[in-house]
């Protein structure tokens, strides 16, 4: 399943939260230290699981690892600040 799909509830997670906008700066200057906290993720998913379900742990993980994917999560997130 293409990571995408879990943009919209993860967004819905953060705005509660009050923390979409801050999420967003911290993925765009995540830089190198983004794959160190994937592999933190995969490592950590039984600890985690009362936070995501399993398998949005991962895609959070292949987001967190994809530059490409962060930077559009960090557009995503800033676009839905209404």
């Amino acid at each position: 399943m293409h990571e995408e799909a879990y943009w919209s509830t993860w967004v819905l997670a953060l705005k509660r939260r009050g923390l979409n906008a801050p999420a967003a700066v911290f993925l765009e200057g995540l830089g190198p230290l983004s794959v160190f906290l994937a592999q933190v993720v995969y490592i950590g998913q039984p600890f985690l699981k009362g936070f995501l379900p399993g398998e949005q742990m991962g895609a959070l993980a292949r987001m967190l690892e994809d530059q490409q994917q962060r930077s559009s999560f960090a557009a995503f997130l800033e676009e839905d600040k209404d």
